[in-house]
């Protein structure tokens, strides 16, 4: 090698590329599968690549369209964002966002801001008018973390109780969790908000499950149509036939409300809070209220029962997965033992499942063992960090693989190198530097 020139090595698992219809070859097959053999004799990873989704290709395509930054004025971008609301879909966004652009500039707004990453969708499956829009996570400009806001997480709304950055303590009556910021932002369905926000709307959508969801949007593409002619709420997005004759240009909004509440099988008075309700809050606020009374589990259970699941399903934490029917089973019996034949009301079989599951719940008490062990040994206290009062009281250690191999001297093999560094947690520097 010539003085002065440094050679590169690249790093990475070795990649054979071939396009799927000749990956499916045999001869081709039979071609990829011995260099495979060859980097796992040496231990390394290897990967025959044969392209991306093609409904993922398609859709970047499609956005390709909107990346030339005068198509849409910077403005218009702006100000779409700004509409954004967690829940929203990309027509209810479009539908809220007409005023707000010049004529037919809310859905290439829309477009542009998911092409610039501004917003986030899932682009693997078809981009319409129902599929979900996200704020990126690191976009804390907008969202700023803050001691006392509010976060619908894991399908559930809590408070931020303490910020300490790497991580934060979130609150809920009766639970506390210390998570990593990091995992939170990344967490699926995660929102961010101010506390009135976050509870009442990203919360309600949250708590839903399938159907629930599908009225909502069903009851807002109604809305939609009933408000500008198409349910997708933009002539961009328009589905066949549409608009129809009832909703077409010539038709006043009053001639409209009253159309929609004839199709519906409601009153002229329904659309028109309903209408209001969608273009100032979002979809969330028109979830039906008889869907969120719900009375919890345990509200009607006796609080002996309560506390004898509770003391059952804690002794099978180390020992093998029962079934539901045999910890019903030993409930009965024990309260029988202690209090008497009689003396506490058994549920019926629904009403004890229903106890059981929400007792259970987060425990993987009927899941996988190994999760129910390190679950049942964790401290009752969150975790937190740790007040270091001298250099070297604690240590904290950090290991990483390496793209070296080395030979084992006992077998003889070549193995994968780690490198373990360590430092103390009230410096922050490796005890073993002067």
């Amino acid at each position: 090698m010539r003085a002065g020139k440094r050679r590169r090595f690249l790093t990475g698992p070795p990649a054979n590329v071939k396009p799927t219809s000749q990956a499916a070859d045999p001869r081709v097959a039979e071609a990829l599968e011995w260099p495979g053999r060859l980097a796992l004799g040496h231990g390394w990873d290897y990967e025959v690549w044969t392209g991306a989704d093609p409904g993922y290709l398609g859709n970047v395509r499609f956005l390709a369209g909107c990346r030339r930054s005068w198509l849409v004025p910077a403005a218009c971008g702006d100000a779409v964002l700004a509409l954004w609301r967690p829940g929203d879909t990309f027509s209810s966004l479009a539908c809220r966002a007409v005023r707000a652009c010049p004529p037919g500039g809310a859905g290439p707004a829309v477009l542009r801001l998911l092409w610039e990453q501004r917003l986030a969708a899932d682009l693997h499956r078809p981009l319409g008018g129902d599929g979900g829009l996200e704020v990126p996570v690191d976009d804390l400009a907008r969202f700023p973390l803050h001691a006392g806001a509010s976060v619908v997480y894991d399908g559930q709304t809590w408070d931020v109780a303490e910020l300490a950055p790497p991580g934060l303590l979130l609150e809920r009556p009766g639970e506390l969790r210390r998570v990593s910021i990091s995992h939170l932002l990344s967490a699926p369905g995660m929102r961010l908000g101010d506390a009135g926000e976050s509870s009442a709307g990203g919360g309600l959508l949250a708590g839903l499950d399938s159907g629930g969801l599908a009225e909502v949007r069903d009851r807002a593409a109604h809305v939609r149509e009933a408000c500008t002619g198409y349910r997708s709420g933009s002539p961009e997005l328009a589905l066949p036939g549409e608009p129809r004759p009832e909703y077409g240009p010539g038709t006043s909004l009053v001639q409209r409300y009253c159309a929609k509440a004839a199709e519906l099988g409601v009153g002229e008075r329904t659309i028109r809070p309903w209408a209001a309700e969608l273009e100032a809050s979002g979809p969330e606020w028109l979830v039906d209220a008889r869907r969120l009374r719900r009375r919890a589990p345990e509200g009607g259970a006796d609080a002996r029962r309560r506390e004898t699941a509770r003391a059952v399903l804690a002794e099978h934490a180390e020992e093998s997965t029962p079934t539901r029917g045999l910890v019903l089973a030993r409930i009965t019996a024990r309260l029988e033992a202690e209090h008497g034949p009689g003396a506490v009301p058994v549920p019926g079989r629904t009403s004890a499942l229903a106890l059981l599951r929400e007792i259970s719940r987060g425990t993987s008490a009927f899941g996988g063992a190994k999760a129910r062990r390190e679950i049942a040994g964790r401290p009752p206290a969150p975790y937190g960090r740790l007040p270091a009062t001298r250099p070297g009281e604690y240590l904290l250690l950090d290991t990483t693989r390496l793209d070296v191999l080395a030979m084992d001297p006992v077998t003889l093999r070549w193995v994968q190198a780690e490198l373990t560094s360590r430092w103390t947690c009230m410096t922050g520097a490796s005890p073993d530097c002067g």
